[in-house]
């Protein structure tokens, strides 16, 4: 998969009035030098990416694919002033702005396959296809950390409960009873209950099991927290669910989640739960759909290069340590690994 860049008319000239022609030029040899657009912004939806040039000027261009060959075309549509591009940028939100401005700066299907014919010819070249052994380290599905491990959800009045300055004192109690229930407990057994230990008299955790995984709703029994019966009316629709209840479902009773075996390590599992947000390896329901879909074999092979666009505090980071870790962990395991291990690189 190769990418070529095209400039249309309009966007040259305007280049071209505001004496930046070579500028214009010089970047666009350089995507097809590094074949990589990742240092543009995607404006949603796609196919609009956005390149700033200084602190002037604003290219906007419309990414194209050729479907037979997975090859791409960058067309360089609208080279504006900052002045301008303030409406202009506002104004691709409007669905019929939008089409309107794709439609007359995007090439044809014909036009696509002319250009990319035009710049083989002139010598523009893809990245080396990687080898056999890299395409391995590649396909995190098939020898995935996670592959076939449950996971464990955690309602908000869980996250809540557990920071609280008052549970201190009590979180490693927790993270025992956690360790009997789910270490020394069978999942079929869970299935039965809803509260260990069941004795309402002491000091236990609510629960739901699903087949799709444990959700803790709340720890009960201590003076501070809130009582038994307002928490089994308040997640009423929690304990009467099917326990088949799909994982979509699943996810919307929950804040967040982590693959099973955090609670076996009681230090790791405590830490998780008092964490901030800047260091918390926990995941919200969403991003466990997307690292779900990502490392399941038979859903996805090799998934990148990948995408993941977020707010600040949404999660990019701890998706990345995740995959990551799949990376580093067939490193450390496969029988014949490259000479280097894999590298972690993150810029602002």
């Amino acid at each position: 998969m190769t990418i070529f860049v095209s400039i249309s008319e309009k966007c040259a000239a305007e280049a071209r009035q505001s004496g930046q022609s070579a500028a214009l030029q010089k970047l666009a040899a350089e995507v097809e030098r590094i074949q990589n657009i990742a240092h543009f912004d995607r404006h949603q939806p796609f196919p609009i990416v956005k390149k700033v040039l200084g602190k002037t000027f604003r290219l906007y261009a419309i990414e194209q694919l050729q479907d037979e060959t997975g090859h791409r075309v960058i067309r360089f549509a609208r080279f504006l002033v900052k002045g301008q591009n303030e409406d202009f940028h506002r104004r691709l939100n409007e669905e019929r702005f939008r089409e309107s401005f794709i439609q007359e700066g995007a090439l044809s299907a014909i036009e696509v396959d002319a250009v990319i014919e035009q710049r083989i010819a002139d010598g523009v070249v893809g990245p080396l296809p990687v080898t056999e052994d890299e395409a391995r380290y590649l396909d995190v599905a098939s020898t995935t950390l996670y592959q076939n491990e449950p996971s464990i959800y955690e309602t908000s009045e869980w996250v809540d409960l557990l920071k609280a300055p008052w549970m201190n004192e009590f979180r490693r109690g927790v993270a025992g009873m956690l360790q009997e229930l789910v270490v020394q407990g069978k999942k079929e057994e869970r299935s039965t209950a809803t509260r260990y230990p069941a004795a309402r008299n002491q000091r236990g955790v609510l629960y739901r099991q699903f087949s799709n995984g444990l959700l803790l709703v709340a720890p009960v029994g201590y003076e501070k927290g809130p009582h038994e019966d307002n928490l089994r009316q308040k997640y009423e629709e929690v304990f009467q669910a099917d326990e088949t209840l799909a994982a979509e479902e699943l996810r919307k009773f929950s804040l967040r989640t982590y693959p099973e075996f955090v609670v076996y390590d009681e230090g790791l599992w405590v830490t998780l739960e008092t964490a901030g947000k800047d260091a918390n390896l926990a995941l919200s329901p969403e991003e466990l759909g997307l690292l779900h879909t990502l490392l399941t074999p038979g859903e996805v092979r090799n998934p990148y290069p990948l995408f993941i666009n977020g707010r600040p505090g949404s999660g990019k980071t701890t998706i990345l340590h995740y995959l990551f870790a799949e990376h580093l962990h067939y490193h450390l395991t496969a029988a014949a690994p490259l000479p280097d291990p894999p590298l972690y690189l993150s810029a602002r």
